[in-house]
């Protein structure tokens, strides 16, 4: 049997089993999941949305909505493309998106029209010559300290994590960023952080 590592979750898979997505090989779940999640509500192909597939749930979706307005948010800083990317594009909110994983940044960015800036883990995200009010940390298993300590300095009011992490907890608080009560917070999936005035 032939085998080949897929694009996004390093897996060996049969060759003969995988989903070409552009020039990526994917194994059988993440070719799923990559067809029905990415690009196919800006392109008006599926309505269905995978809420939880290792993205927003639909109550932590409708809380940042309506956080967003309540506060007169109308662009975001975000690490980490997905879900949320796509729902807050169809709202029309000004996005500026980094991701750290090469692949996927290049599907997303073809699938969805949306310019994503990739930056290698190991080293962080680029120096960005502009502040946000709101910036959205995704986090993987292995954490994303340096998205925190990157958005501390280009976030102007509210750093909104997802699954916040001890490392991230670490440089946020620390820093002078306060937690605010939210619905999601009490099932510990998405936090709000509020800078704290000097």
């Amino acid at each position: 049997m032939a085998t080949v590592e897929c694009s996004m979750c390093k897996s060996p898979c049969d060759i003969k089993k995988t989903t070409n997505i552009l020039e990526f090989q994917l194994c059988g779940f993440c070719g799923w999941l990559m067809e029905r999640s990415v690009g196919t509500m800006i392109q008006s192909k599926n309505m269905k949305i995978l809420w939880g597939q290792r993205s927003l749930e639909k109550q932590d979706w409708i809380e940042l909505k309506s956080f967003l307005r309540s506060n007169g948010i109308k662009s975001i800083l975000e690490y980490g493309v997905g879900l949320s990317t796509e729902l807050l594009l169809l709202e029309d909110y000004e996005v500026f998106s980094l991701e750290c994983l090469s692949f996927y940044a290049q599907m997303f960015s073809r699938k969805v029209g949306q310019n994503v800036l990739h930056y290698e883990a190991e080293i962080g995200p680029p120096e960005l010559n502009k502040k946000y009010p709101l910036s959205i940390i995704d986090s993987p298993k292995n954490g994303r300290a340096k998205e925190a300590a990157h958005a501390i300095r280009h976030t102007e009011r509210f750093i909104y994590m997802h699954n916040p992490l001890e490392d991230q907890i670490s440089i946020i608080e620390p820093a002078g960023w306060v937690p605010i009560k939210s619905l999601s917070q009490y099932h510990g999936y998405y936090r709000f952080y509020e800078k704290r005035e000097a």
